[in-house]
């Protein structure tokens, strides 16, 4: 169904929204590059 689809999209999304916050706050170290 396209709610499967739209929750793994969102959260995805949030994954990446974390994950850029991680490696602009002055907490975390920026994760290398792959």
């Amino acid at each position: 169904m396209w709610v499967d689809a739209f929750v793994i999209g969102a959260s995805a999304a949030v994954a990446d929204v974390l994950l850029l916050i991680r490696g602009a706050s002055p907490g975390f170290a920026p994760l290398p590059a792959q």
